[in-house]
């Protein structure tokens, strides 16, 4: 199990400035670099604090705790204090308001992009792929492992479903994601599911139901 928080660790970790890297690696001349608003890159980079900490309570959860000598070791040679503070919340258990909130700035974020896409664009800055399809693709990719509730935000539902018939949605995701991983993720939340705990139960979606 550890090859799956880590593997998918190190995915999410770069998330947050893979729009910034693809801008400067296709350069100021190409088309794609040119097309990305600084809003919704920036909305993407913003994201991720939410994304990681409910990553880690709805996906990496399904895995063991890490042993007491390799949460030691973290702790005494990380030097991120944000980090290890964040690893012993993981440890102890996250508050639940902390959860919700993350959820409702999730929900309003994808809101967001349900708004723009509802005059009928093919991606979310217009009729071409930019690099803020880019940047959003892995956070609804990682949400949709978790079974967020895209039925409330029907046009990012659909931009989603054409943005994965691109071949490059393949390579850059469901390649390096291993099959017995998003098996695991997909097992564990059908026991959150059963349990009442998963990302639906959460008070925010109670109290905002469509």
């Amino acid at each position: 199990m550890k090859s799956i928080e880590s593997g998918q660790r190190d995915a999410l970790s770069s998330n947050r400035y893979n729009s910034h890297i693809i801008g400067h690696v296709a350069g100021d001349d190409s088309p794609l670099a040119r097309t990305g608003s600084g809003k919704l890159l920036a909305m993407a980079d913003a994201a991720q604090a939410d994304l990681k900490l409910l990553t880690f309570e709805f996906l990496f959860r399904a895995g063991p705790p890490p042993s007491s000598e390799a949460a030691d070791a973290f702790q005494k040679s990380h030097q991120n204090a944000w980090l290890r503070q964040f690893r012993i919340d993981f440890a102890n258990g996250f508050d639940p308001g902390r959860l919700d909130d993350a959820i409702a700035g999730t929900d309003e974020g994808f809101r967001c992009l349900d708004r723009l896409l509802s005059d009928g664009r093919a991606c979310l800055e217009g009729p071409e792929f930019t690099l803020s399809d880019i940047a959003w693709m892995p956070n609804v990719h990682r949400f949709g492992l978790m079974d967020w509730p895209f039925e409330r935000t029907p046009h990012l539902q659909a931009w989603f479903r054409r943005i994965s018939e691109r071949p490059s949605y393949r390579l850059a995701l469901l390649d390096w994601q291993p099959a017995p991983v998003a098996e695991t993720f997909k097992q564990y939340t059908r026991l959150r599911q059963a349990e009442r705990t998963d990302v639906r139960s959460f008070p925010h979606f109670g109290s905002h139901a469509d």
